[in-house]
C-alpha cells in the first residue's frame, strides 16, 4: 500500500493498492491537483469523491469534469464516482462521463472486480 496527501485537510490521504499488476486507488476529499495525477496513474480503478455537480464547484471538493479530467491524464481504466450528496446523482456522472466513459457510480455493497 502507498499513500499520497490530497488537497482538502492535513489529514486527507489517497490511498493506492498494487496486488498482481492490478492497481486499486482510492481517494476521499480532495480539491484538483495536478501533482496528484502522478500517484493515480495508469490505476485500473480510481475511486475518487464527486460531492457536487459542475454548476457547484466548493473549494476542497471535486465536480464532475475535474474526476473526468484527472481519470483521462491519468489513464486509469474505471473511474467510480463517490462521496455523492443524493441530490443528481445521475447528472454527475453523466457529467464526468463528458470527458472519461468509463464511469460509474459507486453504490453501498458494490463488487468490484479487478
Amino acid at each position: 500500500m502507498q499513500a499520497h496527501s490530497t488537497l482538502h485537510t492535513d489529514e486527507s490521504i489517497a490511498y493506492k493498492f498494487i496486488e498482481n499488476n492490478k492497481r486499486l486507488v482510492i481517494a476521499g476529499d480532495m480539491d484538483y491537483d495536478e501533482d496528484i495525477i502522478g500517484f493515480f496513474k495508469d490505476a485500473d480503478i480510481l475511486i475518487v469523491e464527486c460531492s457536487y455537480g459542475n454548476n457547484y464547484k466548493l473549494k476542497g471538493h471535486l465536480i464532475p469534469k475535474q474526476c473526468g479530467e484527472i481519470a483521462q491524464k491519468a489513464n486509469v481504466k474505471k473511474l467510480i464516482l463517490t462521496h455523492l450528496y443524493p441530490i443528481l446523482k445521475e447528472v454527475r456522472r453523466e457529467e464526468a462521463k463528458e470527458l472519461f466513459q468509463n464511469t460509474l457510480m459507486a453504490e453501498d455493497l458494490m463488487d468490484i472486480e479487478l
